[in-house]
């Protein structure tokens, strides 16, 4: 959890962080009480990559880092009221995209295997590129996909 969280400090800043983990806090606790009600959650693995998505644009950001449901949900309002101004659909769990989405970009985090991968929004792209310290735009050979190997 500590290297979540010094993952999202190094995205949206401390005071927003603080603002959206109130938020987040409840939303996960909503979560969790629904997921073990009909055992949706069965794996440490599921906790590891979530999908953000923007129906009205047909984006999407997939997620690939220790407790990523936890960092889309607060990561999704942010980029909700700073890029794409409206609501940010979050699925836990589970990677996908549009078909036919264009690739905005592939990050990484550091040296890390944390990785997100944009599609049809440059936007999104630059905005976590200027905000996110530590994630760099990944070479193309070295990235995976929601559907590839």
């Amino acid at each position: 959890m500590e290297k979540a969280m010094t993952s999202m400090r190094a995205i949206v800043g401390l005071p927003l962080i603080v603002a959206a983990s109130v938020v987040g806090i409840v939303t996960f606790g909503a979560a969790q009480t629904s997921a073990s009600a009909v055992g949706a959650r069965t794996s440490a693995e599921d906790t590891n990559r979530c999908t953000m998505a923007v129906p009205p644009v047909r984006a999407t950001v997939e997620v690939r880092l220790p407790h990523a449901s936890d960092y889309c949900e607060i990561v999704s309002q942010v980029l909700a009221a700073n890029v794409f101004r409206t609501s940010v659909l979050v699925t836990p769990g589970v990677l996908w995209h549009y078909s036919g989405a264009t690739l905005s970009c592939r990050l990484r985090f550091r040296e890390t295997r944390d990785s997100m991968t944009v599609r049809q929004s440059a936007a999104a792209c630059h905005w976590l590129l200027r905000h996110a310290r530590g994630w760099h735009v990944e070479a193309p050979e070295r990235a995976g996909t929601a559907s590839g190997p």
